[in-house]
């Protein structure tokens, strides 16, 4: 399961995700993610966040979406 750490204030969130791959058996690199989230404020409103958005309603499944590229796989 991931670690997540969430900290921040009122100007800044900060959200850390951790993975062990460990048992990955066959992780094909590299990997496009997709990073995302959906925030909620106090009055119920949402805000939808990506690296990139590719249509203009957000489509976090979208692999277009997938922006950032991770390379080198387990040493």
């Amino acid at each position: 399961a991931p670690v997540v750490t969430v900290a921040g204030d009122t100007k800044e969130l900060r959200v850390t995700v951790s993975l062990d791959l460990t048992g990955v058996a066959d992780p094909r690199w590299p990997w496009r993610v997709s990073v995302c989230a959906v925030v909620a404020d106090a009055t119920g409103g949402r805000s939808y966040w990506a690296l990139r958005h590719t249509k203009p309603k957000p489509d976090f499944h979208d692999v277009a979406g997938f922006a950032l590229s991770l390379d080198g796989g387990p040493r």
